[in-house]
């Protein structure tokens, strides 16, 4: 019970919290409709899938590379490819280098741009 008298005090107090927060929330969240989600989504979450207004960096296998590329070109999105390659030279905690940008490579690493 002293931990959540702690808490309590921490919350009121400190952080301007009220006592009744959680139940407030909780009636908060019983007044929003479908309505209300479906315009959160409109205007949130659609625009991040519209190839005019979003930009997409996608790492994939060489394996998945046209496969990938070829739906997210079909939907709008214009692609640019680049092959990471590791050098074996180096150890496993140093970073990777990008080998260029050659179009007819199958690419482990694609970033799309629109």
């Amino acid at each position: 019970m002293h931990f959540q008298a702690i808490t309590s005090f921490g919350n009121q107090v400190l952080r301007g919290i009220s006592q009744d927060h959680n139940v407030a929330l909780l009636e908060k969240y019983k007044k929003v409709t479908v309505s209300d989600v479906v315009d959160v989504i409109r205007e949130h979450f659609l625009p991040l899938f519209d190839p005019a207004r979003s930009v997409a960096a996608i790492v994939v296998g060489p394996s998945k590379a046209e496969h990938i590329a070829e739906g997210l070109e079909s939907v709008g999105y214009e692609i640019e490819r680049r092959e990471l390659s590791v050098d074996p030279m180096l150890d496993e905690h140093e970073h990777w280098s990008e080998s260029g940008d050659s179009e007819d490579s199958d690419g482990s690493e694609m970033s799309v741009d629109k």
